[in-house]
């Protein structure tokens, strides 16, 4: 439909027809007002300029669906001292990958211009470790508090110790109730043992999968429930796969990929709260087994495609709950595209949670009262009990 359209009113971009392609999946994808605003800017450029490199700009000036305007930018912070020489490679990872996964905008870093329709922003905290020593338990609470001082939504805790830290289990608990999404680097040393900060309960702990199978590496109790969602070791299972250095497989770059998904999601919805987006991984995870020590235990594996498709179904209800809507409402109200809102308005049809009123020119979908449950927010998704 994109091209048809473009063939019809910017056909001086078909010059361009390698590029074009790119483009669309690089986010422009059904937003006809991005592609009137490309064939502009490339009205101003020579024949030979790549299309591709104005795309990143146009997303990130694009405006939030209605109801999300005053949502500024989600603000991360991580204490990795590798990534932090990288953090634009990592930015423009995580860019992609919200991109090829539908969410437009893209993450900042600082001194790169953006507005309230990005996805993020990186915030600059120094690492609290220094080469050839690590960070001492002050250094590492004074580094979380100073992120959270400067407004952090999401924190990656990818440091810890075999050592159980009540300082830690007060820190963790008190960034909870400011609403913070704790993130944790569950641990490769093959065992149960447990490694704190990240195994404290209010922090989201990542373990490593290795091909969809629990990593031998992988630190698990599941009596402790620990990690709680398991995500691929290598970041390469992303689309597209990361050009940053983040070192040998394991649970680290298994977080890194939650922190992305966890930022694409919130970002369908800023009125999400973090418990609501943490709630929202954990229901539309996979159920797995695997053995440990002789024992057959169940896991969870991130579900990327079905935590985006509860993230957006739970969108279009919220905007039923404020009365009855046609599909064009929804989609105007929402940002979605009718292909994204169309499969998801049958879903929760079928599943008898919403229903059509039949007007005189148009069809309109209003709420029926069911309660609208984990399996039912990830439609077509399986849901993670059965």
């Amino acid at each position: 439909m994109v091209f048809r359209w473009i063939r019809r009113n910017h056909p001086e971009l078909l010059r361009y027809e390698d590029a074009l392609l790119d483009c669309y999946k690089d986010g422009l994808q059904d937003d006809l007002g991005l592609w009137a605003r490309l064939a502009e800017q490339m009205a101003q450029q020579p024949r030979e300029a790549d299309a591709r490199a104005f795309v990143p700009d146009l997303l990130g000036s694009r405006p939030p669906a209605a109801g999300q305007l005053t949502a500024p930018p989600l603000r991360a912070a991580l204490a990795n001292p590798e990534l932090a020489q990288e953090v634009e490679k990592f930015a423009d990872w995580i860019t992609s990958f919200a991109n090829n996964n539908r969410v437009g905008g893209r993450v900042l870093i600082p001194g790169r211009a953006g507005g309230r329709a990005s996805i993020a922003k990186l915030v600059p905290i120094a690492t609290p470790f220094h080469e050839g020593r690590g960070a001492t338990n002050i250094e590492t609470l004074e580094w979380a508090n100073t992120a959270v001082a400067d407004g952090t939504d999401v924190l990656l805790l990818d440091f810890g110790s075999p050592m159980d830290s009540e300082a830690w289990r007060q820190m963790c608990a008190r960034l909870c109730e400011r609403g913070v999404l704790l993130i944790g680097v569950g641990g490769d040393t093959g065992n149960e043992k447990p490694n704190y900060p990240v195994w404290c309960e209010d922090v989201l702990t990542v373990g490593a999968l290795h091909k969809d199978k629990l990593a031998r590496s992988a630190s698990w109790d599941p009596t402790k429930g620990k990690p709680e969602i398991f995500a691929p070791e290598d970041t390469a299972w992303a689309d597209p796969a990361r050009k940053f250095t983040t070192g040998r497989p394991g649970s680290f770059q298994a977080a890194l990929g939650v922190l992305a998904a966890a930022l694409t999601v919130w970002s369908i919805d800023r009125s999400f709260s973090a418990d609501e987006v943490r709630q929202i991984l954990l229901d539309t995870a996979l159920r797995k087994q695997a053995t440990r020590n002789g024992k057959r235990s169940v896991f969870y594996q991130l579900n990327l495609d079905g935590a985006l498709a509860c993230a957006r179904t739970r969108l279009l209800v919220n905007v039923l709950r404020r009365g009855p809507a046609s599909e064009r409402e929804l989609i105007a109200a929402t940002g979605l595209s009718r292909d994204l809102t169309r499969p998801l308005v049958d879903g929760l049809e079928e599943t008898q949670r919403i229903r059509a009123a039949y007007g005189t020119d148009t069809v309109r979908y209003e709420l029926t009262g069911k309660p609208v449950t984990a399996g039912v927010w990830a439609w077509g998704q399986p849901p993670r009990v059965a």
